[in-house]
This record gives C-alpha cells, sequence and structure tokens, in this order.
C-alpha cells in the first residue's frame, strides 16, 4: 500500500517481486504436462502457503483490508435460516405414518426409506423442489438441502421415537444424519447434489463413516440440481458394479431437486 507518491516506485518494486516469486514457487505446479493450465488442488496450495510463509502473510493482510458484505438476513438468500420454517409448513401439510410398531435392526432400514421416499415426494410432486433455488434462480448451498431434509426428518422422527443425530464426529469425518434406534438399529443418511463430485462422496466418504460407526446401512441421497445426468449414471453402474463383485456398497436414493415445467407448459 502507497502512503503518497513517494511510496509508488516502491511499492511497484514489491509487487513485481512477489509476483516473481509466486510464479516461480507455483506457476510450474499448475500446468500440466502439456504445458496448459490445470486446476491446483487444496493440497498443493496448503503446501505452498505452509512452505511460504512470506506468500501467506500477504495473503492474509490483502483479505484483511477487502471491506466484509453484511448479510441479508431478512431475504435471507442463501436459507440460513428459512429451513426451518418451510420444513415445519410442509410437515404439518403432509403429515407421514410409518405404520411401524417397534424399530429393529430388520427394519430400520425400510422405515427410513420411507421419510426418503416422503422427501422425494415432497421435492418433486408438492413444490418443495422451489426452495433449493434462490430468487433468481441460482442454486442454493447443499447446506440447506441437508438443513431441511434434517427438519423434515427430524419431525417424523421424534413422533416414532427415533433418534435423529446431524452430523456426528466419526473418525475422518462428519455424516450428514444418522438415524438410529438403540446401538444396532442405525442407517446413515448422505446428501449430495448432482452439481457437486458425488462420485467423491460415494466412494470414498461414506464407506469410511460405515466402519467408524460400524453401522448396517447407508443411503447416498442425491438430488438432481443438474440438467445432466452423466455422473449420476455413472455412479449407479458403479454401484452395480461393485456389487456384482460382492462388495458392501451404499443405497443409492435420487431425488429431482430440478424446477420442471408445469404440465400445461410441456410441448
Amino acid at each position: 500500500m502507497a502512503n503518497g507518491w513517494d511510496d509508488i516506485d516502491r511499492v511497484c518494486a514489491h509487487n513485481e517481486d512477489l509476483r516473481n516469486r509466486i510464479n516461480e514457487v507455483i506457476g510450474d505446479s499448475w500446468k500440466d504436462e502439456a504445458g496448459k493450465k490445470r486446476r491446483i488442488t487444496k493440497r498443493e496450495l496448503k503446501h505452498i502457503l505452509l512452505h511460504n510463509p512470506e506468500v501467506l502473510r500477504d495473503l492474509v493482510e490483502q483479505y484483511k483490508r477487502n471491506p466484509a458484505e453484511k448479510y441479508d438476513f431478512g431475504k435471507d438468500p442463501s436459507g440460513q435460516l428459512i429451513w426451518h420454517n418451510i420444513a415445519r409448513e410442509y410437515v404439518n401439510l403432509y403429515p407421514l405414518l410409518l405404520g411401524i410398531d417397534k424399530v429393529t435392526p430388520e427394519n430400520i432400514l425400510e422405515l427410513v426409506l420411507k421419510i426418503c421416499n416422503h422427501f422425494k415426494s415432497l421435492v418433486e410432486a408438492n413444490g418443495l423442489s422451489v426452495h433449493f433455488w434462490d430468487e433468481s434462480k441460482g442454486l442454493r448451498n447443499e447446506r440447506f438441502a441437508q438443513l431441511l431434509f434434517f427438519g423434515i426428518a427430524d419431525a417424523y422422527c421424534g413422533a416414532h421415537n427415533l433418534d435423529l443425530s446431524r452430523e456426528p464426529n466419526a473418525g475422518r469425518g462428519p455424516v450428514d444424519f444418522k438415524i438410529s434406534s438403540g446401538y444396532n438399529a442405525r442407517v446413515n443418511v448422505e446428501i449430495k447434489y448432482t452439481s457437486n463430485n458425488i462420485r467423491t462422496g460415494y466412494e470414498k466418504q461414506l464407506p469410511t463413516y460405515n466402519d467408524a460407526e460400524r453401522t448396517r446401512y447407508s443411503i447416498f441421497l442425491i438430488i438432481r440440481t443438474t440438467e445432466s445426468s452423466n455422473a449420476l449414471d455413472e455412479l449407479i453402474k458403479f454401484r452395480k458394479d461393485q456389487v456384482a463383485a460382492g462388495k458392501r456398497a451404499p443405497d443409492i436414493f435420487v431425488v429431482d431437486g430440478r424446477i420442471l415445467p408445469s404440465a400445461s407448459k410441456v410441448k
């Protein structure tokens, strides 16, 4: 930062030197074998910052100088608060009777799938899908969908004396939800958008959680938010291959979260 005209040459020299040092440190790592730019990984970026403290210090100082942008809680565009009211509204409008007198390790998966199917119906047939998107038709963060599912499922679980815990700390990372009734009757539910990396979540996260929690069942609930279904189709095929090979594979449950045209507009 220049404090006056006399500082301009010093600041320009500093910026040029910093730019050259950064290019020297990370320039090559941003190129593939053909010399084209590639996306740098979080691990690489972390390594660069930790081994070059002057770059990290400069980054922090520039970040501190940027003005903070206040969040509009009135409009709540990302759904930080409104998920709770939306969940209560839909639970009251569309109650769910699970039809199970006693929860056991044998029937808990059936019970959780009933909740997932009901959530699917609310999204696809009862207009819940519109809340995944803000007023400008931008997709709200995946966390909003997770909280919305949590609010709806929690009401149904509470009515049937089931324990619904969110993001338990189990080893290498959190699972989105764990629905249980006793130690041996538990199901993990992971929620992902198709706009995110669903393959990574399926292959790496849930099996780890299953081992850590000793969970008998897992459901990978995917909310389709993209027009393309390539990633989803590939994941379904991957699961079929895993099952055919005799391996343990979490169930895949798909919910269409896109805003589809009304029947009167479909040609």
